[in-house]
This record gives structure tokens, sequence and C-alpha cells, in this order.
């Protein structure tokens, strides 16, 4: 049998049918009876010495740390510092290493009450997302005295309760000073109280019912609400006849409104949507839905109410249409005739902004093009003055030279006694000068630039494809789907003009091609294409592993978008490493005519792993 241990002796399991055969101490009984825990005579000195040895370490520990505590005794408050100090280390390790990993930043820090903030993400839900690979729409949210109370509505599941619980953890984070997930160029401001009502505290113990609970929690707000207050209220008004609660909950509102205090509420109630314009301080806001694909977007819009869509979503969970059609009967045609309106007008107003935002960027296309015009036409203008004083100098020089030959060969002339030979001779010399005279004066004459081709030609075919491209010839941008006329080319670059635009791309994305017939589809497929790109354009490139030939092709197909599209800066990721990357990329850069400047990244957004690039 394998020995064990009893009463910190060992001893051996024997049946208790043999408990005779052994002779010893009996130190324990297994719950059955059937089994004995017998310690040997044979052994009972020796375990006594091992508990008596036992016995003196535990002795000689404690007399250790009698003799250490009363060494350190002395340094106890300094101790109780050391180990504060580990503490406020150790939390601004975790914050730091949280901040990391939600890729967090400091926004701008006001001391007043007000909320603007920029692409903000719910911290455990970036994480989740980003460990799923899954994707996290970002809120964009502003409060402050003029919009004081946020009113969210919108489709079940459609992120209501999220964006307020957003709005409360992050807001707690940054009054606890720990970095949050939003732009750095955010605005946050400091409250003294927050306020929360979220979730079910019905209690039997308590005798509260659901609503009762909200009631009580309404009433604390009342009589504690005031303008350093933020408070959070999820699905105002449930819990009772719709009828009523809405009701209360729009006094609620009124009376906090009037207290100043900010919030942000989640609701279904229609008439809690129409209190804006009604209530001062009061915005409303929409959780977008795709009503294409019948799926929410998870996006806040302010400024607008939204809809439940409780139709179309049965609809699409394959909901009874039998039913459909009596909730359709008893919900009446009124109700259901003004939220398809609503989504028309919104439909409207979208496509709206959208030719709006293409207007104001061809009107910024057109003020950047006669900048570059009236820039161009003063270095023609300069190039000119400069052309015909050299034109004039090198005139002046060749009547010089001429008269200095003329004189020369008379004189020749009247030296050699009129010999026929001499004569002859000087008269070749004359005419060879004078073809030298006129070689010179055809390459002083200016050559024209064409900056627009004639309209009488606008139908003529361009060049073949086999003659090299030469300035005033009409040529295709590959991958961009726009012709222009050719400004100017070299071995590498060249200048296109594009619906006024002068655009530099490089020579291999050129193709010869024949002048559009009808300028104005191909102006709105420009702005439909420049629109495309401004959508899918990143601000930052990532060219890391890439060899330095690639690199460089990438990074000049970047600088062309980016005069394209407008774009003043970008950055580029090539990483530290040994820096070699860097070194070419930036050289590079150096000789680049369209390059202003070039430089680190600041420390916090990547440092010299990054190179922030300014266009001309």
């Amino acid at each position: 049998a394998e020995t064990t241990i009893r009463n910190s002796r060992l001893v051996l399991p024997v049946p208790s049918s043999g408990k005779r055969q052994l002779k010893g101490f009996v130190h324990d009984v297994s719950a059955s009876g059937q089994t004995l825990f017998i310690e040997p005579e044979e052994v009972f000195e020796i375990n006594n010495v091992i508990v008596e040895l036992k016995a003196e370490e535990k002795k000689e520990i404690i007399a250790i740390l009698t003799e250490f505590t009363d060494f350190v005794r002395p340094h106890i408050e300094h101790l109780i510092g050391a180990y504060v100090f580990l503490g406020i280390i150790d939390l601004i390790r975790a914050k730091a290493r949280f901040s990391i990993e939600i890729n967090a930043n400091l926004p701008q820090l006001k001391h007043q009450p007000v909320m603007q903030w920029i692409e903000a993400y719910h911290p455990l839900l970036l994480i989740k997302n980003k460990a799923q690979k899954k994707p996290v729409v970002p809120m964009d949210l502003r409060l402050d005295n003029n919009q004081r109370i946020l009113i969210i509505s919108g489709p079940n599941a459609g992120g209501k309760s999220v964006c307020l619980r957003t709005a409360g953890l992050l807001q707690y984070m940054i009054q606890c000073g720990i970095p949050v997930p939003m732009k750095q160029t955010s605005v946050a401001g400091i409250f003294q109280d927050i306020f929360l009502d979220m979730g079910d505290e019905q209690s039997i113990e308590n005798d509260l019912s659901s609503y009762s609970s909200h009631l009580l929690n309404m009433k604390f707000f009342l009589q504690n609400a005031s303008s350093q207050t933020l408070f959070l209220i999820d699905e105002m008004g449930e819990g009772t006849e719709p009828r009523v609660g809405g009701a209360i909950a729009e006094a609620i509102l009124e009376k906090l409104s009037q207290q100043k205090a900010f919030g942000i509420v989640t609701t279904h109630y229609s008439n809690l949507k129409l209190l804006e314009g009604k209530v001062e301080g009061i915005i409303n806001g929409a959780m977008l839905f795709d009503i294409n694909k019948m799926q929410p977007l998870y996006h806040l819009q302010m400024g607008k109410p939204g809809s439940s869509f409780a139709f179309e979503i049965a609809h699409n969970l394959g909901f009874p249409e039998e039913v459909m059609q009596m909730a359709v009967e008893k919900t009446g045609e009124t109700q259901l005739s003004f939220d398809k309106q609503y989504q028309q007008i919104e439909e409207e107003k979208n496509q709206l902004e959208q030719k709006r935002a293409e207007l104001e960027l061809a009107d910024e296309l057109l003020t950047q093009a006669l900048k570059r015009y009236q820039d161009l036409y003063n270095q023609l203008d300069k190039s000119k003055k400069e052309i015909l004083k050299k034109a004039k100098e090198d005139a002046a020089e060749l009547i010089r030279q001429s008269n200095r030959l003329i004189e020369k060969t008379i004189q020749e002339i009247k030296n050699s006694a009129a010999q026929k030979e001499a004569t002859h001779k000087s008269r070749e010399t004359l005419k060879e000068f004078q073809k030298v005279l006129e070689k010179e004066s055809q390459e002083l004459v200016p050559q024209p630039i064409h900056l627009i081709r004639d309209e009488e030609n606008s139908d003529k075919e361009a060049l073949p494809k086999q003659k090299p491209l030469q300035a005033g010839d009409w040529v295709h941008i590959k991958n961009l789907d726009a012709a222009g006329e050719l400004f100017s080319i070299n071995d590498t670059e060249a200048v296109v003009i594009i619906n006024s635009v002068k655009l530099n791309i490089s020579t291999d994305r050129l193709e010869p091609t024949t002048k559009p017939a009808s300028t104005k589809k191909f102006r709105g497929r420009l702005l439909e294409d420049i629109n495309q790109k401004l959508q899918d354009f990143r601000l930052t490139i990532d060219v890391r592993g890439s060899r330095a030939d690639d690199a460089i092709a990438q990074v000049d197909h970047y600088i062309d978008e980016a005069l394209l599209l407008g774009i003043n800066e970008f950055r580029i990721l090539h990483g530290k490493g040994n820096g070699i990357l860097r070194s070419i990329i930036r050289e590079h850069l150096s000789q680049h005519q369209s390059v202003a400047e070039f430089s680190d990244e600041t420390i916090e957004n990547g440092g010299s792993g990054l190179t922030l690039v300014k266009i001309k």
C-alpha cells in the first residue's frame, strides 16, 4: 500500500480485516469503515522527529520574520509611500495599455458641460469586434447650451441603447482621466452629476414594478438635476399605458429642459419626437435603417427623428400576411402614409445633400483652376519678357558679328588687289556666315504653346499610337475613365488639362485617344469619378514590406491621386526598422516637383515610422 498523510504523519492504509496484522497507532478511518490509516511502530519515532523538526522550522521562521519586522519598522512611512506610489504607477500603466488597445486619444477638455464628439466608439464593442474582425460604426455626438437634450428614436435592435451606453461610459472614462476612443479634435466637458436610468429595476422585496422603479428614478432626476447634470434614460415612458406614459415622459423632459440639464433619451413615442422646436434645447436623433436591405445601419444622425420600421421588420421576419394586414387596418392609412412620406422626404434630402457636395467640389476645382491659370499667365508673361530680351541681345550680337565679317571681307579684297581667287574665297566665307545667321534666326523664332485646341478641330482623330505623344494631343488616363489635352510631357511625367483643371500624371498612365464630342457628359462622369475616389481615398498609404521600386511607384501614384482630388496632405507608413525604405522614399520626395515639404509624424501618431507629406 502507498503511504499517505494523516494528522501530519505518515500512515499506511490497511483493510479493517487485517488491522491485527500490523502493530501501530490508528490515526483515521475511512468513511465506509473498511480502511484504517495506521502508523507502524517502526516509523513512530521517525515521524516524531519529523514533527519536531517542523515545529523548529516554524519557530525559526517566526524568529526571522520578527527580526525582519524590527529592521523595517523605522522605514514604515517610506514603505507606505512606496506602496501608494506603486499603486499609482500600476493604475497609469493599466490605463496606458488599455488606451493603446482601443486606440484612444485625449480630447480637448472644457470646464463647462459640452459634448462635441467625433467618431466615438464603445471601447468594449470595439475590442469584441476587433477580435472577430467585424467593423464598428462610430458615433458623432454634439450637445451644447443650444441643444442640450437628444431624443434618439429608430428601429428595434438599431443601436439606440448602444449609443446611450457609449455616451455614458465614455463620459465617465473622461471624468476618471482615462483616454477614450474618439478623434483627438473632439471636445469634451465635465459634469458634476451623471444620472442613469437603464434596464429593469423591479423588486419583489421592495414591492416595486418596472414602471414604479422608473418613476422613482425620474423623481430623483427632477429633484437633483441642474445645468451641470448629464442624465441618460433608456426607453423613456415604457412599462405602462403608452398614452399616459408618453404624456408623463413629455412633462418630465420639459421640466428637465427648464432646469438646463443635459441628457440623452431613447424612445419609440411619437409625442416625444415632436418636442423639437416646441421645447427649448431639445433635438431629435435617428438611428438609420436601410429599407432596401431591411437591416439597421447602426449610424446616429442628429437633427431628425427616426422611424421604428415595425411593419418592415415584421415582414422581413416572415410574419403572417393575414396578421400584417389586420395590423395595417387597425393602424390606419394616415399613420402609414405619414411614415412613407417622411422616408421619401429623407431620401430626397440625402440626394440634395449629395448634389450640393458635388457642386461644392466643382466650385473648388474651378477656383483651383483659375488660380493655376493666373499663375501660368504670370509665368508666361515673365518668360515672354525674358525671351524678347534675350532675342534682342542675340540679334545685336549677330549684327556686330556681321559687320565685323563684312569689314574684314572688304579689307581682304582691297589688300589682295582684287585678285580673283582671294575675292572668290572671301565671298564663300561670307555665304557660309550667312547660312549660320539664317539657322540661328530660325532658332530664335518662338514656338506657340497650345493650351486648348480649336473647336473646329474637335472632331479630328488623335495621332496614331505609334507616334510619340506631344503637347496638344488628347490622351486617356488609365484607371480614371477620363480624357484630357496634353499640355506638356517629359520622360516620366506629363501635365494634362481635364475640364479646365491641370493635373500631373505619370506618362505610363497615358494612352492616345480622340477628343470627346460633348464635354457635358464627360464633366458629369468626371465629378462622379472624383466623388468615388474621394470616398475611397485614405489619408495613409502603407508601403511596409514593399521593395524600394514598388514603394516609390505607389507613392507617385498616391501623389497623383492627391493632386487630382485636391488633397493637400497625406501620410506614408513605411515603419522604422533600419530606416532604409524611409531614406529612399524621402530622397525621392525631396526631388518630386509636386511635394511642398515632408516631415516625421508626431510621436503619439507614429513618429519616424510615418512621413507626413504636404502637396504644393
